[in-house]
């Protein structure tokens, strides 16, 4: 990489997540100029464990499987659902994909990947502790300037807005995201591996919108995500009261008693708000919005990751396509938009309907996809959710 900041830009990438990193890397592999911003001294470690079939192609496109094999990503077929302690359907990738596994690996060990890469590609930038503070648009609404830190002033063809649900791109350009929080966050942990999650995946759910998730983060370690009702979690998620989260899990924990023993503490999870969120439209002029900074599902469809690095590919090509002057770059960007906007749409769907969906064990399972669970991307399996 580069250590200064040249004047003119094919691209300026905002934000230095897993679409932004992916999108700059795919880009600089074609020479490129690219310059990634992130605000932050480092890059946000916080994100979703899991690599579907498509995210795994993307990212073997891009050369990066035996960097992500060399990090331990842990190779899984199977995962299991349960609702009030009792099995409720049971998904083999084997059987769903022509990808048939997929990946549990920790989010900043991706990160760290993608962002190697990126530094041995001439053509890109990243500046760290770099924030977007102003933008200078010509007479069609194109943004022609962006300034960086209140001082640095670049030029690019192209602007990315990469950065995020709060994303300062969106803010500055007046773009209003309408957002849905649900009332239930999520919790994370990590512990000692156990014998019940080196087996399998098992998800657990109760009628009372209780979540449980074990899976294995590589050989040593498993995450242990967790939910509850947003008073009950202020009250088990408190110091010194791991002996109640423990009791409260084996209520509809059936099959992963030594993973509930792993548990030490009941502070110090992460967490943090969940929400639902897709823009009506994707692009404006030269300004485009991927991953996080577009859309936001609920996590339990385990799609978040994928459909960032999915942007992050299919712009790359419509990209291409422009800088090859197939398309013109309002085209390019259309097509990006038309492509992506009503898969995000159908999934942030099919997401909040399994969110919501916690109270019958029957409407739990009839709200499990196996195909769209596994990263299918099918017209038929899309239109089964409403797109």
């Amino acid at each position: 990489m580069k250590q200064f900041i040249e004047k003119k830009q094919d691209v300026v990438i905002c934000g230095g997540g897993i679409a932004g990193l992916v999108l700059a890397l795919a880009l600089g592999k074609t020479g490129k100029k690219i310059l990634i911003c992130e605000k932050g001294k480092y890059l946000n470690p916080n994100g979703a464990d899991v690599l579907k079939p498509s995210g795994i192609s993307i990212l073997s496109e891009l050369g990066l499987l035996p960097n992500l094999l060399k990090a331990e990503a842990q190779k899984r077929h199977e995962v299991s659902f349960f609702h009030n302690g009792l099995p409720t359907l049971h998904i083999d990738y084997r059987l769903q994909q022509s990808t048939d596994h997929f990946f549990l690996i920790p989010y900043q060990e991706v990160l760290a990947i993608v962002l190697e890469a990126i530094k041995k590609t001439p053509s890109i930038n990243i500046l760290m502790e770099t924030e977007l503070t102003e933008i200078e648009q010509d007479n069609d609404g194109n943004v022609v300037t962006v300034v960086l830190n209140e001082k640095e002033y670049v030029y690019p063809d192209i602007v990315i807005g990469a950065d995020g649900i709060n994303s300062k791109l969106r803010n500055l350009l007046g773009i209003n995201a309408e957002m849905y929080f649900y009332p239930r966050a999520m919790y994370f942990n990590k512990f000692p591996i156990v014998n019940s999650v080196r087996e399998r995946n098992r998800l657990y759910v109760d009628d009372k919108n209780a979540l449980a998730y074990f899976y294995p983060i590589n050989h040593k370690e498993f995450r242990t995500v967790l939910s509850f009702e947003k008073d009950e979690a202020n009250y088990l998620f408190q110091e010194n009261q791991v002996s109640e989260l423990k009791k409260r899990l084996r209520k509809f924990v059936s099959c992963s008693d030594d993973a509930i023993e792993a548990i030490t503490q009941s502070n110090g999870f992460t967490t943090f708000p969940l929400c639902r969120m897709n823009l009506p439209k994707y692009n404006f002029n030269n300004v485009v919005f991927i991953g996080n900074a577009a859309h936001s599902v609920h996590p339990i469809s385990g799609q978040g990751m994928n459909l960032a690095i999915e942007d992050a590919w299919e712009l790359f090509c419509q990209i291409s396509n422009y800088y090859k002057r197939a398309l013109a770059l309002s085209e390019a960007l259309n097509q990006f938009h038309n492509t992506r906007h009503p898969i995000s749409q159908a999934i942030a769907n099919y997401a909040d309907q399994l969110a919501n969906s916690f109270g019958s064990k029957d409407g739990f399972y009839l709200s499990l996809n196996p195909k769209i669970q596994t990263s299918g991307r099918q017209i038929n399996d899309l239109n089964a959710i409403g797109l």
